[in-house]
Order: structure tokens, then C-alpha cells, then sequence
């Protein structure tokens, strides 16, 4: 079977394997192509808010000057499970406290509870419907 790459202007045979995808499609494509199915990423963004609430609709939850203590609560939406977010938050130049709703769940991690001064922090997780959780699975700080 050719690389999913080699099929940017084919349309799939029976049996080929296409991603699932739950963002926007690529408007530019043709129909029934596999470059209509290329993913347009949902991005929430917010410049700073004592609480986000994450929505299962968007891919990024993009914040991008925080500037008080952040309360992430639990993301809202109709989740399919295995399929996941990423959190990108970005302070205005002074730490931030962060705490989180009750469905984040570290796995073999440990979820920041601040930022860091000037740095861009994400947050990567996959919700996981047999438990009601965001498995959060990667966490990384700029440094």
C-alpha cells in the first residue's frame, strides 16, 4: 500500500486506510479526494481568563497571555475516545498558578501547577470514554 502522502490527489481505493479526522476539511480540495479529508485544525483561543473550558470541538486550546491564576476546567463537547487536544498556554511575563477540572488524569506524568515566566507550556491528552478522563500523556515546557 502507498504511504498516505502519496495519496494527496488520489481517491482512496476500497480498503485503503484514511485517517479519522474530527476538525474542518480542506476547502480547497476536490470532493472525494483524500485531500479533502486533510485536516483544518479548531483552534479555541483565548488571550487570558481566570477559567478555560476546553471544548472537545477544537483540536488547540491556544492561550496566549495569561495574566492571573488559571482554572482549566473539564473540556465540554461531544468526546470520541482516542481522539484528543493539546492546551498551549503562554503567561503575560509572570508565573501563573494552574489547577485542573476533575476529568484530567496524569499518566506517567505530572501535569504542570504553574507557568513558567515568558515560557510556552503544553499539554497534550486523549480522552478516554470508559473512564470519563482526559489521559493526560505529554506535558513539556519551553526552556
Amino acid at each position: 500500500m502507498p504511504k498516505l502522502s502519496s495519496y494527496a490527489s488520489a481517491t482512496p481505493a476500497a480498503g485503503d486506510i484514511v485517517p479519522l479526522i474530527k476538525g474542518g476539511v480542506n476547502k480547497n480540495a476536490t470532493a472525494g479526494s483524500i485531500a479533502a479529508l486533510s485536516r483544518v485544525p479548531n483552534v479555541q483561543s483565548v488571550a487570558s481568563a481566570a477559567t478555560v473550558t476546553p471544548t472537545f470541538d477544537n483540536d488547540l486550546v491556544k492561550i496566549t497571555a495569561q495574566a492571573e491564576a488559571l482554572a482549566l476546567a473539564n473540556p465540554t463537547g461531544t468526546a470520541i475516545p482516542g481522539l484528543g487536544m493539546v492546551i498551549r498556554i503562554k503567561d503575560d511575563g509572570s508565573p501563573r498558578a494552574i489547577s485542573y477540572g476533575s476529568q484530567y488524569r496524569e499518566i506517567d506524568i505530572v501535569l504542570p501547577t504553574s507557568t513558567v515566566a515568558g515560557k510556552t507550556t503544553y499539554i497534550a491528552m486523549i480522552y478516554n470514554s470508559d473512564e470519563t478522563k482526559w489521559d493526560c500523556i505529554s506535558t513539556a515546557t519551553e526552556s
